[in-house]
């Protein structure tokens, strides 16, 4: 016996609705193909939103709506369609980032402030077990975390395996300022040499307008915190400057140890006169290294780029006569004594 019918009758010898549905789309396929086969011209595509126009007997019913993905998979296609977007075709959709990418840089973070706050002193041993537990982790990515410090000169090798924290001098700070002067004096000058991109010009000029503006009330009751932010810009966009990969990476490179960056001092100057005053000192050196740029003057522009590196160093023996102020500045406290 047929199942009994639900919904409207159909006359006799009628086609079931869905049968008749799936002719009617069909044939408008065809319409389409065939004219795109013959060089017939295609019916108008429905602009969205708008009433149907095709007699009723054409009208097809809406195509069924699968089920909204996991939000993972929705997160796979957006970074695929990036992927994509911006010329790095990959054959599938990226695998969700999951756990994994976040427990890394979580460790990474984490095993980084515990360093740079002196939480261990230099020439101790890191155990990954207690890492582990301290950090709420696997073992896993912290693991990954100890090589990467080891890497950007944090921690040092044991020879009989693991990881110890490195202990520095006050020559090794002065040596790593040093090294970024000389880096970004090179990007300066290659800058001049090569001609910076006027887009890139731009941006370091508003940044400069904005650190005149923060300054212009007076350096004692300027906001150093947010100096220390338009520093740290102005010299991201000076290491861009000459447009080498190479060189921006090393730049970036050497300023990961925390007092060789160039707003590593700027913290221990908020509550000092004399150091609140080379914040003017700083601007009026950026102010002289873009101006060498943009006259395509090299030599001129590496040498203020290296003097501007020493003004830190200056301001390192400073903090270095007043032990309040070491604990102010990051990775200070892995000084030996």
């Amino acid at each position: 016996m047929s199942p009994p019918c639900v919904g409207r009758a159909r006359s006799p010898g009628a086609p079931p609705a869905w049968e008749a549905a799936s002719g009617a789309g069909a044939a408008a396929f065809d319409r389409v193909a065939g004219g795109l086969h013959t060089g017939a011209p295609a019916p108008a595509l429905r602009p969205a939103g708008a009433a149907r126009e095709t007699p009723a007997d054409d009208r097809i019913p809406p195509p069924l709506v699968p089920a909204a993905a996991p939000v993972p998979e929705r997160r796979a296609g957006r970074r695929w369609m990036q992927a994509a977007s911006s010329g790095r075709v990959v054959s599938r959709p990226l695998a969700p980032a999951g756990r994994g990418a976040s427990q890394s840089g979580r460790a990474l973070a984490g095993l980084r402030d515990l360093v740079f706050s002196g939480a261990y002193p230099p020439g101790e041993r890191l155990s990954e077990v207690e890492l582990a537990a301290r950090l709420g982790l696997s073992r896993t990515p912290v693991r990954s975390a100890l090589a990467r410090l080891g890497q950007e000169g944090l921690l040092a090798a044991i020879p009989s395996g693991g990881w110890a924290v490195r202990a520095f001098s006050e020559a090794d700070v002065a040596d790593a300022i040093e090294l970024r002067g000389v880096l970004e004096g090179t990007a300066a000058r290659l800058a001049a040499e090569r001609g910076a991109p006027p887009a890139r010009l731009a941006a370091a000029q508003a940044l400069l307008a904005e650190i005149d503006a923060l300054l212009a009330p007076g350096v004692e009751r300027a906001d150093v915190e947010a100096y220390r932010g338009l520093n740290a810009a102005f010299h991201a966009q000076l290491a861009e400057l000459p447009g080498s990969r190479i060189l921006a990476a090393e730049i970036e490179r050497a300023a990961r140890l925390p007092f060789a960056e160039p707003s590593a001092f700027l913290s221990a100057q908020a509550g000092i006169p004399d150091l609140r005053a080379s914040l003017a000192v700083g601007q009026a050196q950026h102010r002289a290294m873009l101006e060498a740029i943009e006259a395509r003057q090299g030599a001129r522009a590496e040498a203020l780029a290296r003097e501007h590196a020493r003004l830190a160093r200056r301001n390192l023996d400073a903090v270095l006569k007043d032990r309040r102020l070491v604990e102010k500045v990051p990775g200070l406290r892995l000084l030996r004594p």
